[in-house]
């Protein structure tokens, strides 16, 4: 991407493998002009020297002529009514920090080709009820990180994503009803990859039992949420009644500023790659341990576990790697 491509108000467009910033033509100066062109010139570089009235005519106009354009990232939110942008075309979205929940559903009903989808956002629940449906029916790929919890859950509860494999999911806030939209989101049970971000407080071990029952086929799972890491939660994960994400690979945990029971997290693992289990995890991963060294019998049985096939790494806070053969 640019250096310059963060400035306020512009958009950075994407056709055919070429890149553009664009803004309308009395706020720019080109730099560049080579390339392919649909209507708006795909391969221009353009200085912004102010911010961009998404809802003004020229944008309109920039983007009339632009039927191979598939990738559009917005940088910069806006206020009011939604742009009048080419949205059922296109399969890519970023959308920036600054839209509303409310406005970010009206721009994905406009969408039944998108696959891929990411959402930052810093603004926090509508407040409005919202009664319908928004399917995406070829999204394959969605990361959404919102600064409340409420906010997360309005976008999760009104969608529909029956083929959805990716999904990565951040909030810094209240927990509300995430859980319930998320595990509604997840219904159509193809998710293969799950990265879950969140204060401790704000997923307990029976929330991310829910979620997990949500996505059987589970292939990689990242979280960072150490209240999880807890014996109600193993016995759920890994027990012998109850199995969760049978086809999961890879296991990581990313501790969120206190420490984590490793023996616990240990604990989980072995019960993921006993001889009578037909899909043992092959990678595991604990990223910034605090609190102290490793006990040395939790560290013998990390070697246990390596010593039966798995890739197992931990890495401390200061991002220096733990050597499990050390006493």
């Amino acid at each position: 991407m640019p250096k310059h491509a963060s400035e306020g108000g512009i958009l950075l467009v994407k056709a055919d493998g070429a890149e553009a910033i664009v803004a309308p033509p009395q706020h720019c100066n080109p730099i560049a002009t080579s390339g392919p062109t649909v209507g708006l010139p795909l391969s221009d570089t353009f200085n912004c020297a102010h911010g961009v009235d998404l809802g003004g005519t020229d944008i309109a106009s920039i983007f009339a002529a632009a039927p191979r354009l598939r990738s559009l990232s917005l940088l910069h939110g806006f206020v009011g009514a939604i742009p009048q942008l080419p949205w059922k075309q296109l399969q890519e979205l970023v959308i920036g920090a600054s839209v509303s929940v409310k406005n970010c559903r009206e721009i994905l009903k406009l969408m039944p080709d998108l696959q891929r989808c990411e959402i930052c956002s810093n603004i926090g629940a509508s407040g409005i009820p919202y009664s319908g449906t928004i399917t995406l029916p070829v999204l394959r790929s969605m990361s959404l990180q919102f600064r409340s919890g409420q906010g997360l859950a309005d976008i999760l509860s009104s969608m529909c994503l029956p083929i959805i494999e990716d999904l990565r999911v951040s909030f810094a806030m209240e927990l509300t009803t995430v859980t319930e939209a998320l595990v509604s989101a997840l219904s159509g049970g193809a998710l293969v990859k799950l990265v879950l971000k969140s204060a401790p407080e704000f997923i307990t071990p029976a929330s991310m039992v829910a979620i997990l029952r949500a996505a059987p086929k589970l292939q990689e799972l990242l979280f960072q949420v150490n209240s999880v890491i807890s014996p109600e939660f193993l016995e759920d994960f890994s027990g012998p009644d109850a199995y969760l994400v049978p086809d999961l690979q890879k296991l990581e945990l990313e501790c969120y500023g206190e420490p984590v029971d490793v023996s616990t997290f240990a604990g989980m693992i072995e019960g993921r790659c006993l001889p009578n289990v037909q899909r043992p995890l092959k990678q595991v991963v604990l990223k910034r341990i605090i609190g102290g060294p490793i006990d040395p019998a939790v560290k013998y049985r990390l070697r246990q576990i390596r010593n039966r096939g798995i890739d197992v790494q931990v890495v401390l806070a200061d991002h220096t790697p733990v050597d499990l053969d050390s006493f």
